[in-house]
């Protein structure tokens, strides 16, 4: 059963792209062989990028997405919900002029 995202506690920026263009699965078949397929206009990558944040929330944050890393999310973004899973490492980037960390990662997801 899918989790809310935890929104609440580490909103979303204005950033936060979604989708953004077809959603593309690359397989190795058994006999080593490639496979690329689109998997269909219902299914979206969203770059998710999350409010500048504090060291104290920043580690909170961590430990978060640590913690849930192979959960099922539902994620509203700009009136659509997506249900799938984060599907990149969590990179941050200090932010220009401040202490604060600015955090993105990727989640693809079927819209629901």
């Amino acid at each position: 059963m899918p989790t809310a995202f935890d929104v609440t506690t580490y909103p979303l920026s204005a950033d936060t792209k979604a989708p953004r263009g077809a959603t593309i699965a690359r397989d190795i078949l058994d006999d080593g062989s490639p496979r690329i397929r689109v998997l269909g206009g219902e299914f979206a990558t969203v770059e998710l990028f999350f409010n500048p944040m504090d060291s104290v929330k920043a580690q909170s944050f961590e430990a978060y997405i640590s913690a849930n890393y192979a959960t099922e999310f539902d994620i509203t973004i700009r009136g659509t919900t997506y249900r799938g899973y984060i599907w990149s490492d969590l990179s941050d980037d200090a932010s220009k002029g401040s202490n604060a960390v600015m955090y993105q990662l990727d989640f693809r997801g079927k819209v629901v």
